[in-house]
């Protein structure tokens, strides 16, 4: 199979042997031993994985004097995606790798997680656990979304901090109408994948599940049932909270406050 001549061309279902792995060489495929790509791994995420990405990712990665040798790519979740393992690891490459362009995601990391090993996994709530920002769906429904959009332009350039965007956002929705929420609230969208993740985790007993979420305390309630907390008087839940039929152990989070239907803001 040669890259040169079709770099557009789709990988799954390419006839790439499932069971090996192959560097880039000479724009080919060339069979390697996995024994000498100890180094790290590299994980590649899209819709539809062309030649062109592993070119671009085998291209990178020679930058910084990594060779990548990659498996064939596979479906997961309703993305596809293409593993690659690596002869060393480069953080400066997992930065370059975060720029790539295009409707594809690219990490390279040093190991995987061991799920059967002692850790905490922190998972976001907005376009981690769902596929949206809570905040910016408030917005949209209250009519004030090209100005928290602005707001938050001006954070990602440097001329807010963080503290400051959240209270000039979160001042915007001041009187917004509760149903907004609980319409949000019912159509919340889910990540491809996110349910089968915490099923698995939470078949572990070593590893802790945590949410974090700084929007409106009812929507982690109803999308993740198991969960309930007691916000402390600041509006941040501090407790752990275990729930022995598996699911999330714990949850974070901060408070927007309804008030006879509206929502309201402290300072």
């Amino acid at each position: 199979m040669s890259f040169i001549n079709n770099p557009g061309a789709p990988l799954l279902n390419a006839g790439i042997p499932e069971n090996e792995l192959f560097v880039i060489k000479d724009q080919d495929l060339s069979p390697v031993s996995p024994a000498d790509f100890s180094g790290g791994y590299i994980g590649i995420v899209s819709d539809n994985i062309l030649a062109q990405d592993l070119l671009d990712v085998t291209s990178l990665a020679a930058g910084f004097g990594v060779t990548a040798a990659f498996q064939a790519p596979c479906e997961l979740f309703g993305h596809q995606v293409c593993m690659a393992r690596t002869d060393k690891f480069s953080p400066e490459l997992n930065q370059e790798l975060k720029k790539l362009s295009g409707k594809r995601d690219a990490v390279h990391v040093k190991d995987f997680p061991k799920l059967t090993a002692p850790g905490v996994i922190l998972l976001d709530m907005d376009s981690t656990c769902i596929q949206c920002e809570c905040i910016d769906e408030i917005a949209k429904a209250w009519g004030v979304g090209a100005q928290i959009s602005e707001i938050t332009s001006q954070a990602m350039h440097g001329l807010l901090d963080f503290k400051q965007s959240l209270r000039k956002r979160v001042g915007l929705l001041k009187g917004a109408p509760a149903q907004i929420l609980w319409d949000l609230r019912d159509r919340l969208p889910i990540m491809p994948g996110f349910p089968e993740l915490i099923q698995n985790v939470s078949r572990e007993q070593r590893l802790r599940d945590e949410g974090i979420h700084t929007g409106l305390t009812g929507f982690f309630d109803d999308f993740i049932p198991v969960i309930r907390c007691e916000d402390d008087d600041r509006g941040m839940a501090a407790d752990d909270f275990t729930d022995p039929a598996g699911g999330f152990h714990a949850v974070h989070l901060r408070h927007l406050p309804v008030h006879e239907d509206q929502i309201v803001i402290r300072h």
